[in-house]
C-alpha cells in the first residue's frame, strides 16, 4: 500500500508532468519521406524470386526483379499493412509494418506453397503454420507482444494472455502452464537454452521478477502449452521461442526508455557491411523510489545486452550473443521486523551472465544451425538466523539442429544438444521448526559437483494428399548424476485439413524433465533422482474465419510419472514448489533438501477456447481466451491432493483499437480461480490432513493502457500512460503466518497502479 500510494502521490504527477512538458517542447521537423528496399528471396535456396509483388497499405506497391530486389520510394512515416505475393510461394502478411526511419532495408524469405485441396483454393493466413511449427502454437510479432495493458515491458508477463497459462502473482512473471509448475517452462532466445531469464529468479526454476530480455529487441515470439516436437527436451508443460531483430544496417540509431521500472539506452547500427550491432544496457530506479519513500530495503537491477550478426556469404550467417545481470537488494536500516523478515528474501543477490556464438547455413534442401553457449548463474542470500546459501551454476553446451526438406511436402528434423554443468555451493541451515511441525535440519554444506546432460532426435514429416500432415520424433535423453538416467521420448503429431480455413490436430507423446541440479545436490540422498516423465494427449480444432481470426477449441489430458516427493514430508510433492520466495513462504520445499524419491503421481486435464483476432483492415485486434482445468497430485502417502497451481477457470480478454497512427487504446481483463493453500489454526499450525484443502479468493483484474505517438524529422517518440488493476480489485496471492505477532500476515496487496513509459528513438 504505502509503495503504490507513494508512486500515486509523488512518482506519477512528476512523469505525467514530465512527458508533457517534454512533448509540448519539441521542435518537429517537416516529415521527410522514406525508402523501403532490399531483395524477396527463397527460404530455402536463398535464390531471388522475380516478380514478387510487394504492397503496402495506402495504394504504395512496386514488383521485384530478376535480381529478387524491390523498392519503394517517398513513404510517409508510420504502420502499414504489409503483403508479398508470388506465384508458387506463400503470401507473406505483416500487420502494423513500421516505417520510422529515412532509409530502411529488410529483405523477406517467402516458402514453396504446400498445394491445393482439390476444388478449394488455399489462402495462407497470417496463423498459418510452417512444416515444423508446433501443433497448438502461438505466435506474436514485437508490435503485438509489445501493446498488451500491464506487462511492464515484460515479455514474459505479455504470455500470461495466452491459453492455459496463469500468472499466480502479479509482483512476480512466473508463470503456470497447464497446472504445472513454474519449473517445467522452456525458455529459448535465438535458439539458446536459457537456464533463467529474469532478474531475482529462483535457482532451478524458471520465473523470477521481471524479464532482463529487453522488449524493445524482440521480433517474435512463439509459445507453446504442450505437444511441443522431439527438438525439444528436458521440460514438461511450455516452451517459448524469443527471436531477436538483427541491428540496423544503414546507418546508427539510438534509443532512450523511460518505463514504469527502469531507465534504458541503446546504440545500433552497421560494424562493416555486412555485419551489425545491438548494445543495450538498463538499470532499475526502484532503489531511489523505495528509499525516499522510507522503506527499509529496495530491489536493484542492472543488465546488459549486446548481439551482432555477420552475414558470411549469401547462405551463412554468424552471430555473436551475450546477456549480462546484476540483481542486488539493498538495505537502508536494521530493525527487528527486517531481522524477522529476511528469511523471505532470498535470491537477494545475483550475478549471471551467458554468452553464445551461433553459425546458420542455408543450403539447397535445407538449413542447419550450430551453436555454443557458455552461463554462469550466482546466487546469494540475504544472510539471517535461519539459513544461509551461496552457490554458482556453471553450463557450457553445444547444440546442432539440422533440417532438410526433400520438397514441400516433406521435412526431416535431427539434432543433438550437449550439456556440462558445474554446481558449487555453500549452505548454512539452523535447525527449523515448519508450521507442519517438521524440523528441518541441514547444518553446514559444501558441495562441488559436475553433471552431464546429453540428448539426440530426430523426426519426419509428411503431408499427405494435401489433406493430411503426419509426423513422428524420437527422443533421447541421458543425465550423469549419481546414476547414468537414460530415456526415450516417443512423439507423435497430425493435421488434418477438413477445408481450406478449418484444421483437425493432435498430438501423442512423452516429455521428461531431469530433476534440478539443487535437488540432486543439495542432499546425498537424491543423487539417485531420475527424470519425471510426463505422458500428454492434445486434440483440437481450428478454423481460420477469413485472413485475420483464428477460433480454437483445444482439450489436454497429461500424466505425471516418478515426479519427486519428499519421506520427511510425506504430503509434499516437488510439483507443489517453485514459485515466489522459496524460503519460510513455502518451508524451503523448493529448494529439495529433504530426501526425496521418485515416487509421486499427477494428471492434469482441461480444455482451451481461444478467440485470436489481429490487424487488418479493421483498426481492431483481440484476444480471448477460456481455460478449465483440474489438477491433483499424489505424494508419498498416496492422498491426492490438489495441486498448488490448481486454477479452475482462467479467462484472459486482451484487445485494442487504433484511433489513428498515432493514437492508440488497449486493454486486458484477467480472471482467475484462487488457488489452494493450507489453513493456520489459531496457534499458527498447519494440518498435512488439509493440505491444500482451502482456496484463496478469486483473481480479477483490469488493465487500461492509452499509447501516443510522435513522428520525428529523425526518428520518432512514443509514450504510453499504463494503468493496472483499474478498478482497485484487491486480493490475496497468498497467506502466511507472522510468528512475531501470532498471527496471519497484514500483507500489503496492490491496488491501482499507474506507470508512464517515454521511448525516444532515433
Amino acid at each position: 500500500m504505502k509503495t503504490s500510494r507513494y508512486c500515486v502521490q509523488n512518482c506519477f504527477p512528476f512523469l505525467l508532468s514530465l512527458l508533457f512538458s517534454l512533448a509540448g517542447s519539441l521542435s518537429f521537423a517537416q516529415e521527410a519521406g522514406a525508402d523501403l528496399s532490399g531483395l524477396i528471396l527463397d527460404s530455402l535456396t536463398l535464390k531471388p524470386i522475380s516478380g514478387a509483388r510487394v504492397y503496402l497499405s495506402r495504394s504504395y506497391q512496386d514488383d521485384s526483379n530478376e535480381r529478387g530486389e524491390y523498392a519503394i520510394m517517398n513513404l510517409s512515416k508510420g504502420k502499414y499493412r504489409l503483403i508479398i505475393t508470388a506465384t508458387g510461394y506463400r503470401t507473406h502478411r505483416e500487420e502494423n509494418f513500421k516505417i520510422s526511419r529515412s532509409a530502411q532495408v529488410h529483405n523477406f524469405f517467402l516458402s514453396e506453397r504446400v498445394g491445393e485441396i482439390p476444388g478449394v483454393t488455399v489462402r495462407p493466413g497470417p496463423f498459418q503454420k510452417d512444416m515444423n511449427e508446433f501443433i497448438g502454437s502461438v505466435r506474436f510479432n514485437n508490435e503485438e507482444v509489445k501493446r498488451i495493458s500491464g506487462n511492464l515491458d515484460d515479455i514474459i508477463r505479455s504470455l500470461a494472455i495466452f491459453p492455459g497459462v496463469a500468472q499466480i502473482d502479479n509482483s512476480r512473471n512466473d508463470i503456470i502452464v497447464r497446472g504445472g509448475s513454474p519449473a517445467e517452462n522452456l525458455y529459448t532466445v535465438d535458439g539458446i537454452i536459457f537456464p533463467n531469464i529474469n532478474h531475482f529468479g529462483n535457482q532451478g526454476f524458471s520465473g523470477g521478477v521481471m524479464s532482463f530480455v529487453n522488449m524493445d529487441y524482440v521480433s517474435s515470439t512463439s509459445f507453446s502449452s504442450g505437444g511441443f516436437p522431439v527438438s525439444f527436451g528436458d521440460k514438461i508443460s511450455s516452451v517459448t521461442q524469443i527471436n531477436l531483430r538483427e541491428g540496423k544496417s544503414e546507418k546508427l540509431g539510438a534509443m532512450a526508455v523511460l518505463s514504469a521500472t527502469q531507465f534504458a539506452l541503446s546504440l545500433e547500427g552497421p560494424i562493416t557491411g555486412n555485419s551489425t550491432f545491438i548494445l543495450s544496457a538498463r538499470r532499475s530506479y526502484l532503489d531511489l523510489i523505495f528509499k525516499a519513500s522510507g522503506f527499509s530495503f529496495a530491489p536493484e537491477y542492472y543488465d546488459i545486452f549486446a548481439k551482432t550478426n555477420t552475414k558470411i556469404s549469401s547462405s551463412s550467417q554468424l552471430s555473436l550473443l551475450f546477456f549480462g545481470v546484476r540483481d542486488r537488494i539493498k538495505f537502508f536500516n536494521v530493525t527487528y521486523d527486517l531481522r524477522d523478515e529476511n528469511p523471505r528474501a532470498m535470491g537477494s543477490k545475483q550475478d549471471n551472465y551467458i554468452g553464445a556464438i551461433t553459425f546458420k547455413n542455408i543450403f539447397k534442401n535445407g538449413y542447419f544451425n550450430l551453436s555454443f553457449a557458455s552461463s554462469n548463474f550466482g546466487y546469494e542470500t540475504v544472510p539471517n538466523w535461519i539459513f544461509e546459501y551461496r552457490s554458482v551454476d556453471k553450463e557450457n553446451s553445444f547444440k546442432g539442429d539440422f533440417v532438410l526438406n526433400f520438397s514441400p511436402e516433406d521435412e526431416l528434423d535431427i539434432g543433438t544438444l550437449a550439456r556440462l554443468i558445474s554446481y558449487k555451493s555453500d549452505v548454512k541451515m539452523n535447525n527449523y521448526s515448519t508450521p507442519f511441525n517438521d524440523e528441518l535440519v541441514t547444518g553446514v554444506q559444501q558441495i562441488n559437483k559436475e553433471y552431464f546432460k546429453g540428448g539426440a532426435y530426430a523426426q519426419y514429416s509428411h503431408r499427405f494428399w494435401h489433406k493430411l500432415k503426419l509426423g513422428a520424433g524420437l527422443r533421447a535423453d541421458f543425465f550423469d548424476s549419481g546414476i547414468n538416467d537414460n530415456s526415450i521420448s516417443p512423439r507423435l503429431f497430425g493435421q488434418i485439413y477438413l477445408s481450406a480455413s478449418t484444421n483437425l490436430n493432435f498430438s501423442l507423446g512423452v516429455f521428461r524433465q531431469a530433476p534440478s541440479e539443487i535437488w540432486s545436490s543439495l542432499n546425498p540422498a537424491n543423487e539417485n533422482l531420475k527424470s519425471t516423465r510426463s505422458n500428454q494427449l492434445v486434440a483440437g480444432l481450428e478454423h481460420n474465419q477469413g485472413e485475420d481470426m483464428r477460433i480454437s477449441l483445444e482439450g489436454f489430458y497429461k500424466t505425471y510419472h516418478s515426479y519427486p516427493v519428499s519421506t520427511q514430508r510425506p504430503y509434499l510433492i516437488m510439483s507443489n514448489t517453485g514459485a515466489g520466495f522459496a524460503g519460510v513462504d513455502d518451508n524451503f520445499s523448493a529448494f529439495g533438501m529433504d530426501s526425496l524419491v521418485n515416487m509421486g503421481k499427477g494428471w492434469v486435464k482441461g480444455v482451451e477456447f481461444s478467440i485470436q483476432k489481429r490487424f487488418s483492415g479493421s483498426p481492431l485486434w483481440g484476444a480471448f481466451n477460456v481455460t478449465y482445468s483440474h489438477a491433483s497430485f499424489l505424494a508419498l502417502d498416496n492422498i491426492e491432493r490438489l495441486g498448488s497451481y490448481d486454477q479452475r477457470w482462467i479467462i484472459h480478454l486482451a484487445m485494442g483499437y487504433v484511433i489513428d497512427e498515432l493514437w492508440e487504446v488497449d486493454l486486458k481483463f484477467h480472471y482467475a480461480t484462487g488457488i489452494p493453500y493450507t489453513p493456520f489454526d489459531e496457534k499458527g499450525r498447519q494440518d498435512p490432513s488439509l493440505y491444500n484443502s482451502a482456496r484463496l479468493d478469486d483473481q480479477h483484474s483490469l488493465d487500461v493502457r492509452i499509447d501516443r505517438k510522435w513522428n520525428l524529422g529523425l526518428g520518432s517518440l512514443r509514450t504510453y500512460l499504463d494503468i493496472q488493476n483499474l478498478y482497485n480489485h484487491r486480493t490475496r496471492t497468498m497467506i502466511r503466518w507472522e510468528k512475531s505477532r501470532n498471527r496471519i500476515a497484514d500483507d500489503p496487496i496492490l491496488g491501482i497502479v499507474p506507470s508512464i513509459g517515454i521511448c525516444l528513438e532515433i
